[in-house]
């Protein structure tokens, strides 16, 4: 696409000052703008209600100029993720007309993380159906990308989605996850592929997504008290070095920096690993 091609319409009003311009595909164009009086500018996709590059589902997204209806604005910032379904699609106009690509801009990866920002385009993440522990005969969905499993070997384990691992696990957890062979061999960070915990390192990696993940709280699968004491016992020097980190926040030493955990500030005593001996440590159930 000609990157000087102009916007055809006069949209300040709608908009505020065009700071930036470019057509991205044909009828769809990105903008750099700002309101006036503000010091902050704002990134959107403009898309003509009738350009062939964006399909029927993208364009229900996009909120019609007030003064120009005819085209439609997705603002890449705020509650909205609506602005995804056009990047990917331009993207992939870009890929099958063999336009040149941005360094880094990638499908598989777009579509991936798509899920997590927006399913009801890209769709939701579906159970892995073979993992490094067998063949997944039943399964509970914990929350969105993360499945708890039970394989044809009678094993259960945890299964964790790649934007949710890559972003929300430790190091020192993440190398305790499994993974399936062809990840092994292409590179898990180019497959995008789930890591796989067993039910003895699962509890450190629901123990790790327990706070930020409701859903996970509220799934009914997981027993809090027994989890906590799984971690005590199948890792007792994670557990020791996480509640010194919590209560301390102190920086280095020798646990500490064993494990790949970040000191942080002192945080309540509610966000410490805590033993409840009559809680046992079968913390999953379907």
């Amino acid at each position: 696409m000609d990157p000087e091609k102009k916007f055809p319409y006069e949209i300040e009003d709608d908009m505020g000052e065009i700071l930036d311009e470019e057509e991205l595909c044909p009828g769809v164009y990105y903008f750099t703008t700002r309101r006036e009086g503000s010091p902050i500018a704002r990134e959107f996709y403009a898309a003509s209600a009738h350009t062939p590059c964006l399909s029927r589902q993208a364009k229900a997204f996009g909120e019609p100029l007030p003064h120009h209806p005819e085209f439609l604005a997705y603002a890449i910032e705020g509650s909205s993720n609506g602005y995804l379904a056009v990047r990917y699609e331009v993207l992939r106009y870009r890929m099958v007309h063999n336009l040149p690509l941005s360094p880094g801009e990638d499908l598989h990866e777009m579509s991936v993380f798509g899920m997590e920002q927006l399913p009801e385009y890209f769709g939701d993440y579906t159970v892995p159906n073979v993992t490094p522990m067998g063949f997944t005969l039943r399964y509970t969905a914990l929350d969105r990308g993360v499945f708890l499993l039970e394989t044809h070997r009678c094993e259960r384990g945890i299964a964790v989605c790649y934007p949710v691992w890559s972003v929300e696990l430790s190091d020192y957890v993440v190398k305790k996850g499994r993974q399936m062979d062809l990840d092994r061999l292409c590179g898990i960070h180019t497959t995008y592929g789930y890591l796989y915990f067993p039910e003895r390192t699962g509890c450190l990696a629901i123990f790790e997504l327990w706070k930020g993940h409701p859903a996970i709280r509220a799934s009914g699968a997981v027993r809090p008290a027994a989890l906590m004491n799984a971690v005590w016992e199948y890792d007792p020097a994670y557990a020791a070095a996480h509640n010194l980190r919590q209560q301390t926040g102190l920086n280095g030493g020798t646990v500490l920096e064993t494990l790949g955990l970040e000191a942080q500030e002192p945080s309540p005593a509610e966000d410490l690993v805590y033993l409840s001996p009559e809680a046992g440590t079968e913390y999953l159930e379907f």
